[in-house]
């Protein structure tokens, strides 16, 4: 039985936010980064909360104990905060199992990549939606986002409302920051992508190791169905020969190797975009587009591996990215 089941209950919502509590709701509460939200309990109850789940966990600076005047069904769970989105995700009935999510982690690209699947997948007729640094939602109406992953609940319900709405696929931006506070716990991602591993984030992660274990949480990620790795990233060729020793499937992509599944060369960049000879496990061929910079060629080989792994042509692949348009505030022409 799944655990909201369990409670035998029904909700008319779920929040960790008590102002956002509806009557008949399911309220979390449990201590974050900057705030401890068992504090607003009593909030949440006063706004019509129907049960609280709280962190059971204690600490002697911060001692924390359910009150008996609190007349509420309620519940003390121990490590709440990673199974937040496991249950956000069976309140909204699983909407990661009804489309293909397409994890992007990485230091540098993770904007360009996701935006560009969502945007190749659109032109080919897959309603696709992307989640991420610069907006959510689908290519031609996305809002504002206020982080690159956002909340575990928050994302479920995204996840659910782009489904009702006829997403086949969700693109998004899986940070490390994501990976560490359990925001994707709950998601079934179907493809994992790697751009680069650089340093960056160490205010948060302290090291380089702790931070590179942040990433590799997404190509450990149980029921993944392929990771997409750049062979020339030494983070991404780690990971390969782990994935050679494990058998688990992989696609490699990069320009130096011909042992590379998606292999570029012969690359030139030029005023207005770049093209290059691509070699792939389905065949070879030209890849353009209207973007500048080599890295953006390795944006593009991930983009294109990704396409393939979702058993898109060749041809059409290519043809899609030749129609992709730059990334706003991404190396973004102007006049």
């Amino acid at each position: 039985m799944t655990f909201l089941a369990s409670l035998n209950q029904s909700f008319t919502g779920i929040s960790s936010d008590s102002r956002a509590v509806v009557q008949g709701g399911l309220f979390l509460a449990y201590p974050g980064e900057h705030n401890d939200g068992r504090t607003y309990i009593e909030s949440a109850i006063a706004a019509g909360a129907a049960c609280i789940l709280w962190e059971s966990a204690n600490s002697a600076e911060k001692p924390f104990y359910w009150q008996d005047a609190w007349k509420v069904s309620n519940h003390a769970i121990e490590n709440l905060k990673q199974k937040v989105g496991e249950i956000a995700a069976e309140f909204y009935q699983y909407p990661s199992k009804q489309c293909a999510v397409i994890g992007v982690t990485g230091t540098n690209g993770k904007t360009s990549v996701s935006q560009w699947i969502a945007q190749c997948l659109s032109m080919l007729g897959k309603k696709t939606a992307v989640i991420g640094t610069i907006g959510n939602g689908f290519i031609e109406a996305q809002k504002p986002a206020t982080n690159t992953t956002p909340d575990a609940i928050l994302l479920q319900k995204m996840l659910a409302d782009y489904v009702s709405e006829g997403a086949k696929n969700v693109a998004m931006e899986v940070s490390s920051h994501g990976l560490s506070q359990g925001r994707v716990n709950g998601v079934i991602f179907d493809v994992a992508v790697l751009t680069n591993l650089t340093r960056d984030h160490l205010d948060y992660h302290q090291t380089m190791e702790a931070y590179a274990a942040a990433k590799r949480q997404l190509f450990d990620w149980q029921n993944l169905r392929v990771a997409i790795l750049n062979a020339d990233d030494a983070f991404g060729a780690s990971i390969i020969q782990a994935f050679e020793v494990s058998k688990k499937n992989y696609l490699s992509y990069g320009m130096h190797s011909e042992k590379t599944h998606i292999r570029g060369s012969e690359l030139r960049l030029h005023t207005h975009g770049l093209t290059m000879k691509v070699h792939t496990p389905k065949g070879s061929g030209m890849l353009k587009a209207n973007v500048l910079g080599e890295f953006n060629a390795y944006n593009l080989l991930a983009v294109l591996a990704t396409l393939l792994s979702l058993n898109i042509d060749l041809n059409a692949a290519l043809t899609a990215i030749s129609h992709i348009q730059p990334v706003a505030g991404r190396m973004q022409q102007l006049g």
